[in-house]
């Protein structure tokens, strides 16, 4: 008993020293980034740089700051003096940013809504571009993408929200193109009543992964399904439409001799029939997974007690909404899907957005014992 709790207080020294690291390391890295970043030399300005600068060949100089601006030796001390300015001037207090593969366009306002700060960088220079900048609150579009670089934000001692793009959509001036959007975004961002996008741990966003790549090849395996069905039906040979049916019909229709099927019809049934068991094994595995999962986590154990709901509900509820923090009441939860599927159905899916269409409406209905008896509050 003496050995057992020895090893247990080793292993919680072990654990705490590797997380004391860590955080080492991170603080490291954040000093690094503001070290190396690049400095904002005022290009957004060239009046600026005219007024430091000799008439005549303001354009000059500020073309070769702009193309080289390490390796230019021209009036040092002028360059600091505009440095300086900027940095005293430059007061950005929203912060839009366009997300994207490898370029990324920044667009930062002032209090009054005014635009201070523009700026195009590629995907290497983003983080060191945001050292740079004093902390401030970071606006970006849910998408691909938009979780990772939330966390990475916020070690730089940022702020950062999340916007759905159809609140920003209003605030879109002139063509759409990037600088508009980062714009449009540090806008959006400043409203008052803005609703904006619950962060996702890297734990949540896993288990959706898992919900996600699990009901793909459910899709996949029901198409299959129904192929191998309409083929068959094509030659008279009806099968029920439960996959248990469909599972134990086709074999026997293969093995029958004088049902008419020629012998290039059956080696295509046997192919989808082998695609067909692929997929459900491919299914088992995710179910599995989801089993491991479900087991593993306290907050799935704590959902699991409401009746009716089982390994699946629990970790599509815990993926969705992670703690509940982010939600006022329940009638706030409904964005996460939990609307009943019955009431979309009868109104029409063209009056509700694709992400309730497409996620855990199936999944919340089958959570709420009062939405299957036909409550509609």
């Amino acid at each position: 008993m003496n050995v057992r709790k020895l090893r247990e207080n080793r292993k919680q020294q072990l654990l705490q020293q590797i997380a004391q690291q860590r955080q080492i390391l991170s603080v490291l890295k954040i000093d690094w980034l503001r070290l190396t970043a690049p400095v904002d030399r005022g290009w957004q300005s060239l009046y600026q740089w005219r007024a430091f600068i000799v008439p005549g060949i303001g354009i000059a100089v500020f073309c070769a700051i702009k193309s080289k601006p390490r390796r230019l030796i021209i009036w040092p001390h002028r360059a600091v003096r505009n440095v300086l300015t900027r940095r005293i001037t430059m007061n950005i207090v929203f912060l839009g940013i366009d997300l994207a593969k490898n370029v990324f366009q920044l667009c930062g306002v002032n209090q009054a809504g005014k635009p201070v700060y523009t700026k195009r960088t590629g995907r290497k220079e983003l983080l060191q571009t945001l050292a740079n900048i004093p902390a401030c609150l970071i606006g970006i579009e849910a998408s691909t993408g938009a979780f990772y670089w939330q966390r990475e934000f916020e070690k730089l001692g940022h702020k950062v929200k999340i916007i759905s793009p159809q609140y920003v959509k209003p605030f879109v001036r002139g063509q759409k193109n990037d600088g508009n959007d980062a714009q449009a975004i540090a806008v959006a961002l400043m409203q008052p009543t803005m609703q904006f996008v619950p962060p996702k741990s890297p734990e949540q966003q896993d288990i959706q992964a898992l919900h996600r790549a699990r009901q793909r090849i459910v899709n996949h395996r029901t198409a299959t399904v129904c192929q191998i069905r309409g083929l068959l039906l094509d030659r008279g040979i009806p099968i029920g439409s439960a996959i248990s049916r469909a599972r134990r019909a086709i074999p026997l229709i293969l093995e029958d001799a004088e049902n008419g099927l020629s012998s290039r019809m059956r080696r295509t049934i046997a192919e989808l029939y082998d695609l067909f068991n692929d997929l459900g094994r491919r299914i088992h595995f995710f179910d599995k997974e989801i089993e491991t999962v479900f087991r593993q986590s306290e907050a799935c154990q704590r959902i699991a007690k409401v009746k009716g709901i089982g390994p699946k509900t629990a970790t599509a509820v815990v993926a969705a909404i992670g703690k509940g923090t982010e939600f006022k009441n329940g009638c706030c939860m409904t964005g996460s899907g939990s609307t009943p599927a019955f009431e979309w159905r009868q109104a029409g899916a063209d009056e509700y957005d694709e992400k309730r269409r497409q996620a855990s409406a199936d999944t919340f209905y089958s959570w709420c014992p009062r939405c299957r008896q036909g409550c509609h509050e």
